[in-house]
């Protein structure tokens, strides 16, 4: 796979699954999710989300974050350079 900037690899969605259910039972993670009304998302070393709090669903019209787990946060957010390589969101120029 091409990439000009970042990493282009990915985890397998059992891996990804298994880092959601690892965040959604870790205090800390909990914590920092449901600390303000800010979008925020927990990304992993490969720039995946892995946990999302409810006021970024809400604000993507989504129900379940089961829906962006393993996303990149440009193709949540639907840039329009996010799928310009295989890599996905931050592998193109």
């Amino acid at each position: 796979m091409n990439s000009f900037f970042a990493s282009p690899e990915r985890l397998k969605d059992e891996d990804i699954k298994e880092q959601f259910l690892y965040a959604s039972n870790n205090p800390v993670m909990d914590a920092v999710l449901n600390a303000g009304a800010g979008l925020l998302a927990i990304l992993n070393v490969h720039r995946q989300i892995i946990a999302v709090n409810k006021s970024l669903l809400e604000f993507l019209h989504v129900e379940s974050p089961e829906t962006v787990l393993g996303l990149r946060p440009g193709e949540v957010l639907k840039c329009i350079h996010s799928h310009e390589q295989d890599g996905g969101c931050g592998t193109s120029v």
